[in-house]
């Protein structure tokens, strides 16, 4: 069976107790931990002793549309599509693999990654305008069981079991949700 969670779900608070804990004898030992979290975030492990801050600057445009090329590809049909996606992705390379991958879902785009051919006009293709559009979109998209299961994982919260999912009379339809890239395996059970 094993546990389940949301792909991009945010830490609870046992684990970043463990974790501080574990920061706090980390200096003792040969060990290099990396952690990654949103710039709001203010908890114990923003400022755990002897650490090092990197913050992160959204990609410039000339990285951007290396980015739009490696994950488009360079045929002609998607050149003015990069240009777009870049643009709509504001230095967010997440954000521009998520239009990508959205795009690939509705059939705009045929192919895969690096090779791609748009198949309608650039000025009638729809960029949803926020990260937060592109992933209700895809979640729009899935068969009603997957939606029925995502809604009840919300509700169980960030980590859950398909029997959790089942107690609430649902049929989990995991492996939906799985190709979907909108949860992820977090354990297995013994």
């Amino acid at each position: 069976e094993g546990a389940w969670g949301w792909v991009h779900g945010g830490m609870g608070g046992i684990s970043e107790a463990l974790l501080a804990d574990f920061f706090a004898v980390m200096p003792e030992t040969p060990t290099l931990a990396l952690i990654t979290y949103r710039p709001e975030y203010d908890g114990a492990l923003a400022n755990t002793p002897r650490s090092q801050k990197i913050a992160l600057e959204p990609l410039d445009e000339s990285q951007m549309l290396a980015l739009g090329t490696e994950l488009l590809g360079d045929d002609r049909s998607v050149a003015q599509l990069a240009d777009l996606v870049v643009s709509r992705a504001a230095g967010n390379p997440f954000f521009a693999e998520e239009i990508v991958r959205d795009l690939s879902e509705r059939d705009v785009l045929v192919g895969g990654r690096g090779c791609y051919l748009c198949v309608d006009e650039v000025t009638e293709v729809h960029v949803p305008r926020t990260l937060q559009a592109v992933i209700a979109a895809r979640i729009d998209r899935l068969a009603p069981a997957a939606k029925r299961t995502l809604n009840a994982a919300a509700v169980i919260g960030s980590r859950f079991t398909p029997d959790m999912v089942e107690a609430l009379q649902i049929r989990a339809a995991i492996p939906d949700l799985v190709s979907a890239e909108l949860v992820d395996q977090t354990a297995s059970a013994p």
